[in-house]
């Protein structure tokens, strides 16, 4: 798609499967890049003047989501947002590292045994889903307990789980050791996920193994 112009139609489109996003995550979305992007500058506010989107204050920034996800103007939780920021993170990196997918939304998954924040299908069947979990999240061990035994109980061999947590690395893995093995789940630390080149989420071998342990990349043995 040319960056010079995307229409205010497209924006509302990728804002659809957007959770709570920041300017640069549309503009990673279109141009790959991080450079100042007028076009996106120009279109946000104006999609909110027209009621379209709606922004909130989040650390001193303007953020963006559509109105289903914010039911009042003034909408302002901080924790919804925060969480809403890491799972279009995870999408935008992942998409970034092959636009050859199948986006599945997490209200796709509405009403199923498992909720993911999100899910991507490659042309040969791979399916990947993620979680992206807070610092407060991230530390409630029972939760991720309940969510690994949902996923286990449906997951087939063509699905893969990661799990990226918003805590140290040394944090991550000592949780590791305390839930359910399984080779199909994954996890990294939301610091190294944010270290990865744009591009490269698939093949750089950072995250952890949840059934052996081995640090690998989520791209391997013939998958996506």
């Amino acid at each position: 798609m040319a960056s010079h112009y995307i229409s205010q139609d497209t924006y509302l489109k990728v804002a659809q499967i957007f959770n709570w996003a920041k300017s640069e995550d549309f503009i990673l979305w279109f141009t790959g890049k991080t450079d100042r992007h007028r076009r996106t500058e120009a279109i946000l506010p104006r999609l909110v003047k027209r009621g379209k989107l709606r922004a909130a204050s989040y650390h001193k920034r303007l953020v963006y989501t559509v109105p289903r996800l914010a039911k009042s103007p003034a909408f302002d939780d901080e924790y919804q947002i925060e969480h809403g920021l890491g799972c279009t993170d995870c999408l935008v990196r992942f998409v970034l590292s092959d636009r050859n997918v199948v986006i599945v939304p997490e209200r796709k998954f509405r009403g199923s045994q498992i909720r993911p924040d999100g899910g991507l299908i490659y042309p040969n069947g791979w399916r990947l889903m993620y979680e992206f979990g807070t610092q407060d999240n991230s530390k409630r061990l029972g939760v991720l307990k309940n969510k690994i035994d949902r996923y286990l109980n449906v997951m087939k061999d063509n699905h893969q789980i990661v799990f990226v947590l918003d805590l140290p690395r040394e944090k991550v893995t000592e949780i590791i050791n305390k839930l359910p093995a399984h080779e199909a789940i994954w996890y990294i630390d939301y610091q190294t996920f944010k270290d990865i080149p744009f591009g490269k989420s698939l093949e750089t071998p950072v995250y952890v193994n949840g059934g052996n342990g081995d640090i690998l990349p989520l791209r391997k043995n013939g998958h996506a």
